[in-house]
C-alpha cells in the first residue's frame, strides 16, 4: 500500500516502540504463550489429572485451544504474526518515505 499525497510521521520514539513491540511479540509473549500450551498439554494427561471435569478439559476445552492449524492458539500466532508484520511495515514505509522526523 502507498502512503503518497498522506503525511507520514515516524518519531524516533516511534521507531523505537515499534521495534520493540515487534520483538516483545515474537519473542517474551510467544515464549510464553508457548509455555502455557505446554502446561495445558501437561494437564491432558489422566495421570496428572483426572475426574469428570479433567475428562471434558481432554476431550473439549484442550482440542479447542492446541489443535494444530485451528486451534486458539495456532490462530493466535497467526495474528501475533499478522500484527508484528504491520508494524515492520510501517516502521519501513515510514522510513522510505523520509517521515522519520516531526515536520
Amino acid at each position: 500500500m502507498s502512503d503518497t499525497g498522506v503525511r507520514t510521521l515516524s518519531t524516533p520514539e516511534g521507531i523505537a516502540k515499534g521495534s520493540a513491540l515487534g520483538s516483545y511479540i515474537t519473542g517474551t509473549l510467544a515464549e510464553t504463550l508457548d509455555s502455557l500450551r505446554r502446561q495445558m498439554v501437561d494437564l491432558g494427561d489422566p495421570a496428572v489429572w483426572d475426574g469428570g471435569a479433567a475428562r471434558t478439559y481432554r476431550d473439549q476445552t484442550l482440542p479447542h485451544w492446541t489443535a494444530p492449524g485451528s486451534g486458539v492458539f495456532a490462530k493466535l500466532a497467526q495474528e501475533l504474526q499478522t500484527l508484528q508484520q504491520a508494524i515492520a511495515e510501517v516502521n519501513r514505509n515510514t522510513q522510505a518515505a523520509g517521515g522519520n522526523v516531526p515536520r
